[in-house]
């Protein structure tokens, strides 16, 4: 696509770039927390400990914090999946239509990266519990 970087003058590269796309929608699974995706559990450790600190603090807190989670998480899965629309799907614009998925040296990486990423949902607690271990060794 030779240096094109506007959103808006993208769409319908599923269709031309579906291992890219297929990376694109792993990455956005990932961002938003859907499974299984490792960042399903970034979000529920930040929820859980954002739901501990004001847990006995008043409704009112637990009621902010409660909609400001969902501000945040809804927001972050909007315009991540609008973005994905937005280049992926539609009509695709007639100087796209030489468009075609990068070679194996760029999409390779990315498959190993995804991955992982999927490897570290499924066995999270192999790398959290020594983390949580040697923090709390550090921190008391």
């Amino acid at each position: 696509m030779h240096g094109l970087r506007s959103i808006p003058r993208m769409g319908g590269l599923a269709a031309k770039m579906p291992i890219t796309a297929a990376l694109a929608l792993i990455g956005f699974m990932n961002i938003t927390g859907i499974p299984p995706m490792p960042g399903l559990w970034s979000e529920y450790l930040l929820v859980r400990g954002a739901v501990e600190y004001v847990f006995g603090r008043g409704a009112l807190e637990f009621v902010a914090l409660g909609g400001g989670l969902l501000l945040a998480i809804g927001l972050s899965t909007a315009y991540s999946f609008l973005t994905m629309k937005r280049i992926f799907y539609g009509s695709l614009p007639e100087h796209l239509k030489e468009a075609r998925d990068a070679g194996g040296s760029l999409t390779l990486p990315l498959v190993v990266l995804a991955a992982a990423g999927l490897l570290t949902f499924l066995f999270i607690y192999w790398m959290l519990d020594p983390l949580i271990s040697i923090l709390s060794q550090v921190y008391g």
